[in-house]
C-alpha cells in the first residue's frame, strides 16, 4: 500500500473507485457500512469513531490512526498529500 505525506505528516491511503469494495474494506478492516447509488456503487459509508463518513467515488479513504479511517475528496487529498515511502 502506498503512503502520502501530509506536511510533516505520513497517512496510509487508497482510492475508491466504486469497484474496489473489498480492497477498502480489507484496508479498514472491515469499517464499511455500505456503498450505494442509483445506477452504479459510486458512495461509500465508513464507520469512523466519530460517527459515519460518506465517501463519493474519486475520494481517497485516509488512515489517521489504526482505527481511525475518513473519505477525503480528490482535490483536498492532492493539495494536502504527496506520494511518501511505501
Amino acid at each position: 500500500m502506498k503512503k502520502y505525506k501530509k506536511k510533516s505528516l505520513e497517512r496510509e491511503a487508497i482510492r475508491f473507485n466504486g469497484e474496489n469494495m473489498a480492497e477498502i474494506s480489507e484496508f479498514t478492516g472491515g469499517r464499511i457500512l455500505e456503498s450505494f447509488s442509483v445506477q452504479m456503487m459510486d458512495q461509500i459509508s465508513i464507520s469512523t469513531p466519530s460517527g459515519v463518513a460518506i465517501g463519493k467515488k474519486g475520494d481517497w479513504i485516509v488512515r489517521a490512526d489504526v482505527d481511525d479511517f475518513y473519505p477525503v475528496s480528490d482535490k483536498t487529498f492532492r493539495e494536502s498529500y504527496e506520494v511518501g515511502d511505501e
